[in-house]
């Protein structure tokens, strides 16, 4: 198995480690109903609802470009020619962690051996060195997350970040709030994690 940079030709496998997820593809038709359809039956914005910019082969290389041109990190991990797993990371100096680089998402194909998790975790943790640190955020809901990261990654909870949004219509005052975990991670192998149980 290879661990390497993403180029633009690796796009449309990205494409389907991505959309391999998405069980059922929907959109709201003219009269407000949800209605399930194929794929191909999508407008490339109805797609990228879904997801992001991975769930299309137009997106994704927009995307993917804009990463390469110097705004982050892409690495992909291929064995026998295929990808089975992506990773985006972004170099950031802010307070109060400052300087890292932060784990913006990682995305291993169903039934991918740990070997993968391992390669693709260790390379984004040499990619971390020269800034000194890796940082990554989920969802406090989220424990299987929390529970990834500690396992292939060592992370350790560094900070708790609470997210507001806020309607911008006067005299309206609904919000939504949600807790969001941020991680350090040290090494694995000084920690002496192996793995962790729910």
């Amino acid at each position: 198995m290879q661990i390497r940079q993403a180029t633009l030709d690796d796009g449309q496998q990205i494409v389907r480690l991505y959309t391999a997820g998405i069980p059922i593809w929907q959109r709201l038709n003219p009269q407000g109903q949800v209605e399930d359809l194929p794929y191909e039956a999508l407008t490339i914005y109805e797609r990228w609802l879904h997801g992001g910019a991975w769930m299309t082969l137009e997106t994704g290389a927009i995307w993917l470009s804009h990463l390469l041109s110097g705004s982050g990190q892409a690495l992909v991990a291929e064995r026998d020619g295929e990808i089975c797993a992506y990773a985006e990371a972004f170099q950031n100096q802010e307070p109060p962690l400052g300087s890292h680089l932060h784990l913006a998402q990682m995305r291993v194909a169903e039934g991918c051996d740990d070997e993968v998790h391992h390669q693709l975790a260790d390379a984004i943790q040499q990619a971390a060195k020269e800034a000194g640190q890796l940082t990554a955020a989920y969802p406090e809901y989220d424990r299987e997350q929390a529970i990834y990261y500690r396992k292939y990654f060592g992370a350790n909870e560094a900070l708790r970040l609470r997210r507001y949004a806020l309607s911008a219509q006067l005299g309206k005052s609904f919000y939504k709030s949600q807790a969001y975990f941020a991680l350090t991670f040290e090494p694995a192998s000084k920690m002496g994690i192996s793995g962790l149980q729910a």
